[in-house]
This record gives structure tokens, sequence and C-alpha cells, in this order.
């Protein structure tokens, strides 16, 4: 119960900050946690911290999507579907969008994007790249993905994306799973 509780819980925050980032100043203006720890000894958590100032799971997400530059991947199935498992059966199209959210003010040139999709043994299975200017305080779709998914595929799949300065310095990493399964 508390691994299920805590895995729920980071994937809802992290799906919940990334969605909220994605639409910067439309309408979101701000937001915040309501608890950065339980204030009593509980089953499963509310924050970051437990009672005794021990992470969750939901600590790295939090500081993961709260970076300054974020790359963030967009379900396109369901999109509403916040917190929970993402399935796909085989043959099936993977449609998303990748997302850069830039809070910094300062503009990033010659930025590249790289992004690749892993199947269950960490085999990559589909990738791409691109060059892109990352403005000034902005959010925006730096592209759009599809990829079949194979009709043979079972299992859990991660996408992954990364953005990194005209430097090669990383700005931002993040990471989208799934689960093919034959019967969703």
């Amino acid at each position: 119960m508390i691994e299920a509780s805590q895995s729920w819980a980071a994937r809802q925050i992290k799906e919940s900050v990334e969605y909220l980032r994605q639409r910067k100043y439309d309408p979101t203006a701000s937001m915040f946690l309501y608890f950065w720890s339980d204030p009593w000894p509980c089953l499963f958590g509310s924050g970051l911290l437990d009672y005794y100032r021990r992470k969750y799971k939901a600590y790295d997400i939090f500081e993961m999507v709260y970076s300054p530059v974020l790359v963030s991947i967009e379900w396109l199935k369901d999109k509403h579907y916040v917190g929970f498992e993402k399935t796909y059966t085989p043959g099936e199209d993977l449609k998303a969008k990748i997302w850069v959210t830039n809070d910094m003010y300062q503009q990033f040139e010659d930025a590249s994007l790289s992004w690749c999709i892993k199947g269950p043994d960490g085999e990559v299975l589909a990738e791409g790249g691109s060059k892109l200017c990352i403005a000034v305080d902005s959010s925006e779709v730096v592209k759009n993905v599809s990829w079949p998914i194979p009709k043979d595929a079972r299992g859990n799949f991660r996408m992954e994306a990364q953005v990194k300065d005209k430097a090669g310095k990383l700005l931002s990493a993040n990471y989208f799973e799934f689960f093919v399964s034959a019967s969703c």
C-alpha cells in the first residue's frame, strides 16, 4: 500500500505540475504544493517529506519538474487522466507533444532537443532530435511525436527527452512511462 500510494502521488504531482507549466500564463499564473511535510505520522503522505522528514518518491520528481527550464511530454490519448498508468494496445499509435518551458529571463539559442523511446529491456526503439531556440519566459510545443507501437509489443515502455544549451550543458531531462498490453 505504501509503495503504491507513493508511486501514485509522485506520478500525479509530476503530471499536474507539467500540465500547469505547459500552460504558462494560459491561464496558469502560479502554483504551490499544499504540504511540504506531513504534520503527523501516517500511512501515506500528502507532501514531499514524511513526519520524520524522510523523502517521499515525490521529492525528486518535484525537483525535476520545477527546474527553471523544463522539457516535458504531454500524453495525447486522454490528457485528463492524471496520476494513473498510461496504457496502450499493440498496433496503436503513441502520440505525444514535447514541450519546453523556460522560466528564466535568458534566451537559449542553438539549444538541442533529443528524445527516444525505450522498450522493456531498455533498447532504443525510436529516437529523434532537433535544434531550437528557447525564448525568454516561455512555454511551447517544440515537437510532435507519433510512433506506431509494434504489434508484438508488451510491457513497460519509456519515452525520454532532454534539452541542452549550445555548449552541451544539460538544461532539463524528463520522461514519460507507459504500458503496452494486449488488453487495456
